[in-house]
């Protein structure tokens, strides 16, 4: 009589599921998220192998400004995937909001998909 799949299988299915959780899409690791930081904002963006370059698009503010600042960053490939790091400078005094999005290799569809991460952060300003 069975009650459902033994333990391995679920112990497999959860570490397939956590491997497909943690791999897929942008990973912004700086600022983080609801960061306080000073200008100039150091950033950092990481994600798995694979993506059309030419679809990478990092902007600040974009529900207002929309401020394209792809440019800044340099790519680089690391370990496990890609690196892209830049600054942000001058931006102003407040909350701002950094997005990252591209299409991005989704292995158990064998296609690209358009991906995007975001995080709010907050610019304080330095009184001299």
């Amino acid at each position: 009589m069975s009650h459902g799949a033994n333990p391995k299988s679920r112990i497999v299915a959860g570490v397939a599921a956590a491997v497909f959780l943690t791999g897929c899409g942008f990973k912004i690791t700086a600022p983080s998220s609801g960061a306080y930081v000073t200008n100039p904002v150091s950033a950092e963006i990481k994600w798995a192998p694979d993506y059309h370059a030419n679809t990478l698009k990092i902007v600040v503010d974009p529900s207002s400004s929309n401020l394209d600042v792809t440019s800044q960053f340099a790519i680089a490939p690391v370990s496990g995937g890609y690196s892209a790091t830049g600054t942000l400078p001058g931006l102003k005094g407040g909350s701002h909001t950094l997005q990252v999005s591209g299409e991005l290799f989704v292995w158990y569809t064998k296609n690209y998909a358009n991906t995007s991460s975001q995080v709010p952060f907050t610019v304080e300003v330095k009184h001299k």
